[in-house]
């Protein structure tokens, strides 16, 4: 099995897959236009993982600017304007930099030392690659090479002086080399201390080596050096102190893109003062996931050609009329309907066993017949529909301002009745109550069917998969790659391929590959109170409760909107932890709540683990949370408290609605009593 979806992590591509498997978000400026890579002005670009940062930053990297202009490198440079020098935090093995039985000043100044060694070799090398290539002409290298020199504290004992760039990067390298073994055996060390000669001040080279190039080699006087620095979530506070202070001392030689995680940015503050940097001020912050689902109306095509192009890459060719979507099955409601229609009656209308249970005790057996026999209809979209008014009516008849008309439930099931006859030989009629709730709740009554008849409920097509996705590329993929693997276990074919199509039983085991892989993918830390990811799914299940309720508040439940500043300083915690580790998105900024027109900032889960709790991916009701609820739901120290007050929200949405209602007849013998 050749899986053209395998390989989800840009750290896994050599320099040459990461130019061949590039789609770029529009034929303008597309990702440049994001990245800004002649800019000064820093920028730190967040990203969950999979979100494509590496990728992105990859791309911009000399070792792919090589690859991208191997005809005239010269040229393409000279367009770019710009020489990106790639690096990666993970390089450092930054814990090495700590305890030790050293202080943590100690090792901030051999960390600092020990970042200017490294990033003057890579930078060094770029340089060298240029010179070899005879792009870059260095008319007194000697002097050049002094002049590099000279950014050091001192002169190295026991070594010669440089001559040329080849020399230099190797007496940074012996440099590095020394700092490496003291860190690896201070500990064996009769004082315990580090014997390392700190030659380099923070900063010194890494903006020094750009400016002294600009000012004495042509090639560089209208080129900015791009320092591409990727993973900063794996290095520490401390030694992200180092980076905010790159950031603030920038000036107009080089400017920097740091890559990190959504939870990666431990500390905005430099060393020494402790200043802060501040968004807008020292630097521009983008934040891949929602550009990518927010800020681009091209996101499905994007995600579409980026898919397509990884299978033309693997040998699967589309039409002009065809694409990806045509191959995996969407889905189709009257396969759907009758499948549950060959179903034995307790299993195809199980929820007119549950509303006879409901029943039962406020009317008699005759009545209740006559209640299911009104509400019946040949058409299970409509029969379930009218189920929906029934209890719609129910409630509002228990409301104490709500009882102007005197009617019985078996009069208003005839009502029903008559209505949904008319829907049925006229469904254009837009004042039909079956085609008001039709109109906004159709996909929440297939699923209610799925559910209550115990089917899958239907995530299908590429759509819904680019909607699971949530601005992250990899989560598509990967729902992409287990539908693909689930194809060849049942079908023994390669989908895609001769035709075959990944059907709809592939996909289900797709996605919850997918979910399973995501929760083991996104790890949380337990506390000592529990874990993390246990309010999520108090969440997932809080709002599924709602979804499939008898009179569900809103519908297609996705959305829910709270009030961080009234909650404890606990649930915040708790609350921003998950959004950083992308449990939680950020949804539109706000929006208003019908009932109290107050404004709220609004989420929703991640669209890839929905379908773990059976929620929708379109975003169009809200549900608001209370205080109460919101702490039950994400203070470990309340979570005691959850179902208690989930009952409590579920009684306003599931007959008989309230522990305290009276029936809507009194009991007519005293039988029935």
């Amino acid at each position: 099995m050749n899986n053209p979806f395998d390989i989800t992590k840009a750290v896994d591509f050599t320099d040459e897959q990461i130019i061949e498997y590039w789609v770029d978000i529009s034929s303008k400026g597309g990702f440049k236009d994001l990245l800004k890579p002649t800019s000064v002005m820093p920028m730190i670009l967040l990203g969950s993982k999979g979100s494509g940062k590496t990728h992105l930053m990859r791309y911009f990297s000399y070792e792919l600017q090589k690859i991208k202009y191997q005809e005239d490198l010269k040229k393409g440079i000279e367009d770019d304007k710009f020489i990106g020098i790639y690096v990666r935090c993970s390089g450092f093995n930054s814990e090495r930099f700590s305890n030790k039985g050293q202080s943590d000043e100690v090792w901030g100044n051999i960390y600092a030392y020990y970042w200017e060694l490294w990033l003057a070799q890579i930078t060094l090398n770029v340089i060298v690659d240029l010179q070899n290539k005879d792009i870059v002409n260095i008319l007194d290298e000697q002097e050049l090479v002094a002049q590099i020199v000279g950014l050091l504290n001192k002169q190295p004992e026991n070594t010669s002086i440089p001559v040329n760039l080849k020399e230099l990067v190797d007496l940074f390298s012996s440099l590095q080399r020394k700092v490496d073994y003291e860190v690896e055996n201070c500990i064996f060390n009769d004082d315990n201390k580090l014997h390392i000669d700190i030659l380099l001040s923070p900063s010194k080279i890494t903006y020094g080596l750009p400016a002294i190039m600009t000012k004495f080699v042509p090639f560089f006087k209208n080129k900015i050096f791009l320092y591409l620095i990727d993973e900063l979530e794996n290095i520490s506070e401390s030694q992200q102190r180092l980076i905010q202070t790159l950031i603030r001392e920038k000036n107009t030689s080089c400017t920097f893109r740091i890559g990190a995680r959504l939870y990666g940015v431990r500390t905005y503050k430099t060393l020494g003062s402790g200043e802060e940097n501040r968004e807008g001020s020292e630097f521009e912050q983008v934040v891949l996931d929602e550009f990518l689902r927010s800020n681009n109306k091209n996101y499905i095509d994007f995600m579409r050609r980026v898919c397509e192009h990884r299978l033309k890459i693997n040998g699967v060719y589309f039409s002009e009329k065809q694409k990806i979507d045509n191959f995996i099955e969407s889905f189709d409601y009257k396969s759907f309907s009758d499948k549950i229609k060959s179903k034995k009656p307790s299993q195809a209308q199980s929820y007119f066993t549950k509303l006879k249970e409901k029943l039962r005790g406020r009317m008699s057996e005759d009545e209740i017949s006559s209640i299911t026999i009104n509400l019946s209809s040949d058409n299970i979209l409509v029969e379930r529909t009218n189920l929906l008014l029934f209890y719609r009516v129910w409630n509002d008849l228990n409301k104490k301002n709500s009882q102007k008309e005197k009617k019985t439930l078996e009069q208003i099931s005839s009502d029903i009745k008559e209505d949904a006859l008319k829907y049925i030989s006229k469904p254009t009629n837009e004042n039909n109550p079956q085609a008001k709730v039709l109109n906004k709740f159709k996909r929440d009554i297939i699923d209610m069917l799925a559910r209550e008849t115990r089917e899958d409920i239907p995530y299908y097509g590429f759509e819904d998969f680019v909607k699971m996705s949530s601005g992250t590329l990899r989560n598509l993929l990967n729902i992409l790659k287990h539908s693909y693997k689930w194809t060849y276990f049942n079908e023994a074919k390669e989908a895609f391929n001769n035709r075959t199509k990944i059907n709809l039983d592939a996909q289900t085991k797709g996605i919850k590959d997918t979910i399973d892989w995501f929760f083991e993918d996104n790890r949380i830390p337990a506390t000592k109170n529990g874990k993390l990811v246990d309010c999520v799914d108090r969440l997932g299940r809080f709002l599924r409760e709602l979804k499939y309720s008898d009179t569900p508040p809103e519908c297609s439940i996705n959305i829910f909107g709270l009030n961080l500043e009234t909650l404890s300083v606990e649930a915040r915690d708790t609350f921003n932890f998950l959004e950083k580790y992308s449990y939680i998105i950020k949804s539109e900024e706000n929006r208003r709540d019908k009932n109290s027109n107050d404004k709220y900032r609004t989420y929703n889960i991640n669209g890839t683990i929905i379908p773990h709790w059976e929620l929708s991916l379109s975003k169009r009701g809200i549900v608001i949370l209370s205080v109460e609820e919101a702490e039950s739901i994400f203070n470990l120290n309340q979570s005691d408290e959850f179902e208690k007050i989930l009952r409590k929200r579920k009684q306003r949405y599931n007959a008989p609605f309230s522990q305290n209602s009276s029936p809507i007849q009194q009991p007519k013998t005293l039988f029935d009593l």
